[in-house]
């Protein structure tokens, strides 16, 4: 029996390009979007926290590391928190990434250009849910204290709806939409 090697590599090529698209078929790709704000509202809790205590993932990348987010849905809600005297937007990130079929996404480094705001977010992929995990810190105020406020908090999510996290002080909007690249 002869094997013509030409048939051989046509083979081992259709082999390879069937194996390569069933892994990218494995991960999804998320667009996140992610608003930090202040909140200066009536308020009688006391905050006593002065050093860190994010629990920060073994494994992490910077948002500058991500893949720039191609069209963006949050505009609205930041144009109305801008507007708000009792609001003060902090940050805004958008960016993509992919979350493996089994496993947790690399969780991403959180900062404002000023160095003030400091945390992360993870999308985890936990039996058939998705969840968002979310751990910033910001200081209390600008004049030199050192008491920070810390948002943790982990919430399952439901692609394309949008979520509140809620701190006394400090407040997050987060959106995350399954999404196909172009590429794919």
């Amino acid at each position: 029996m002869t094997i013509n090697t030409n048939s051989l590599r046509i083979g081992m090529l259709a082999l390879l390009v069937l194996m390569s698209s069933s892994l990218r078929a494995q991960e999804r790709a998320y667009q996140i979007e992610l608003i930090v704000f202040t909140q200066d509202l009536p308020n009688t809790e006391l905050f006593e926290q002065t050093i860190s205590k994010i629990d920060w993932p073994t494994s992490i990348s910077e948002v500058s590391d991500q893949r720039r987010a191609p069209h963006t849905t949050l505009d609205e809600s930041l144009v109305l928190l801008g507007k708000d005297p009792h609001y003060r937007i902090v940050k805004y990130f958008a960016w993509s990434q992919t979350l493996p079929e089994s496993g947790d996404a690399t969780a991403v480094r959180l900062r404002s250009i000023d160095g003030q705001l400091n945390g992360f977010l993870q999308l985890l992929q936990q039996e058939q849910s998705l969840k968002v995990l979310v751990d910033i810190e910001y200081p209390a105020d600008q004049t030199g204290s050192n008491v920070l406020y810390r948002l943790n908090e982990k919430r399952p999510v439901k692609s394309g709806e949008t979520y509140y996290l809620d701190h006394p002080r400090l407040g997050a909007i987060v959106k995350v939409e399954l999404y196909q690249s172009q590429s794919q």
